[in-house]
């Protein structure tokens, strides 16, 4: 085999192990965060509102400053757990990818004031976990991409299954981009860590757009395709070494 083939595959190999430890350490990050700090600010939340009631009860003069620190507490608890979710959005079920994507849109809704919207085929099911992170990921950078620069009414997720093969679909009815902007454009919006992420799980990505026609970003995954991503992990080897 030339050397420079060699030379390509290992770069290749490298590039996915490194952005295997990256999301392993998001997800982890986000664990952390939802074990520990969600819950500390949880707990000191439970005592504030206790002292509150007492404090109002009794008609105390600080009563108010009291239950200005539950809600500033609520607000703390409320991020935390929105932070948590963004760095580790999947549950174990099959069905966490459709859990975390409705999750997504909610957010999408409620951070950026525009409507988002979530359709999913009830069949949709997916136990390979690093397919359902890749997918999700892909969903979460075209979906903030349309709020932050589609200026849309609307967007929609949908996840959906035909004939073996599932299909990920982020449209949006905002202002979209002429053909001659295209590769200016999606190299701005991250097209190819999204393109990235479709080649590891043996994915096709593709994109449509045009002037005030909105852009359809649409990830069809194949289930017959077999990835190396959950044979190796992050989960069992937090640390993949590089083949040299």
């Amino acid at each position: 085999m030339p050397d420079f083939v060699v030379h390509v595959s290992n770069l290749r190999r490298l590039e996915r192990q490194l952005l295997e430890v990256a999301d392993y350490e998001k997800q982890k990050l986000g664990q952390d965060l939802h074990d520990g700090l969600s819950q500390q600010i949880s707990g000191i939340k439970f005592l504030t509102e206790t002292l509150a009631r007492q404090l109002a009860r009794d008609d105390h003069r600080h009563a108010g400053q009291a239950a200005d620190l539950v809600r500033l507490l609520t607000q703390a608890e409320d991020a935390a757990h929105n932070l948590a979710r963004g760095l580790h959005p999947i549950r174990k079920e099959a069905c966490g990818l459709a859990l975390a994507l409705e999750e997504l849109s909610a957010l999408m809704t409620q951070l950026y004031r525009r409507d988002c919207q979530f359709h999913c085929d009830p069949s949709v099911l997916i136990d390979q976990p690093q397919v359902a992170m890749h997918l999700y990921r892909i969903a979460q950078e075209a979906a903030g991409n349309a709020m932050k620069h589609g200026r849309p009414g609307r967007v929609t997720v949908s996840l959906l299954e035909r004939r073996q093969t599932v299909v990920l679909e982020i449209h949006d009815n905002g202002r979209g981009f002429a053909a001659s902007a295209r590769h200016r454009r999606l190299q701005s919006l991250g097209l190819d860590i999204m393109h990235y992420r479709a080649r590891l799980i043996g994915a096709r990505l593709h994109i449509r757009s045009r002037p005030n026609a909105g852009t359809t970003v649409t990830c069809e995954w194949p289930r017959h395709c077999v990835t190396g991503d959950d044979a190796q992990s992050p989960r069992s080897n937090p640390h993949p070494k590089p083949t040299p």
